[in-house]
């Protein structure tokens, strides 16, 4: 019986051994503990006397590396879509833990230097009423932020801390105050008409309140970030605030 079920592991073993194996450290630690599943259940068959003991273990590292092409398959996709190209003029809304449901809405000029993996983004400030999502969405150009640049990494993926930042009244749907807020986004290029990810840091003014939890997401309107700003009319009602709102978006 003791022989018997030492035999089931090795054919258990052995089967595993021959399906596809995760590659990079993942597949190595894999790969590791299977040479030594393998290597043990072996020698405990060869201990109980049987003759013709079977060489798994260099079975495995022959396996290992005839297959290693097929095996580079990445088990965990990146967030982002690699160095996408976002050019273009963008609607970017930021929906707060302070006010969630009444995001605050900007147009993004927005370039993409593929020498430097830069993503720079002007935002201007859309005006908003009281409760409001869609009106007036006036263009407020003479509140425009300063430049932001962010580095995007080999996964479409970046990070940046924004300092201190200060929004017009004209744009809080909410008390209709100026907001002054530390600000740090980590976020991915979606595709060519939408980038997205979440916000941290602190509400300064008009009160001082924790932004750990927010979101934001674009959608492209022109593919020139020159092109002339759309009046509210124009502009999009149904509109992403989160990473899977944006990328629900882009599959319709």
């Amino acid at each position: 019986m003791f022989t018997t079920a030492i035999y089931s592991r090795i054919n258990v073993l052995s089967g595993f051994v021959g399906t596809s194996a995760p590659s990079g450290a993942r597949g190595r630690s894999v790969t590791r503990r299977l040479r030594t599943a393998v290597g043990a259940a072996v020698g405990a068959w060869c201990l109980v006397g049987a003759t013709g003991c079977p060489d798994v273990p260099g079975k495995l590292d022959r396996f290992t590396e005839e297959t290693q092409e097929d095996r580079n398959i990445k088990l965990d996709m990146p967030a982002g879509a690699g160095l996408v190209d976002v050019t273009g003029l963008h609607l970017f809304a930021v929906d707060t833990v302070v006010s969630p449901g009444l995001p605050l809405q900007f147009l993004a000029r927005t370039t993409v230097n593929a020498d430097t993996s830069e993503l720079t983004f002007t935002l201007i400030p859309l005006s908003l009423s009281a409760g409001s999502t869609t009106e007036p969405r006036v263009p407020l150009e003479g509140d425009a932020l300063d430049p932001i640049t962010v580095v995007i990494d080999p996964n479409g993926d970046f990070q940046a801390d924004l300092g201190t930042l200060m929004v017009t009244g004209m744009a809080n749907p909410l008390t209709g105050s100026d907001i002054v807020a530390t600000l740090s986004v980590s976020g991915t290029t979606l595709a060519p008409e939408s980038f997205c990810g979440t916000a941290d840091g602190d509400v300064l003014q008009p009160i001082q309140s924790p932004l750990a939890g927010s979101t934001f997401a674009t959608i492209r309107l022109n593919e020139d970030p020159n092109a002339p700003l759309p009046s509210g009319a124009e502009l999009p009602v149904d509109f992403p605030v989160t990473c899977d709102d944006a990328a629900e978006l882009l599959a319709r």
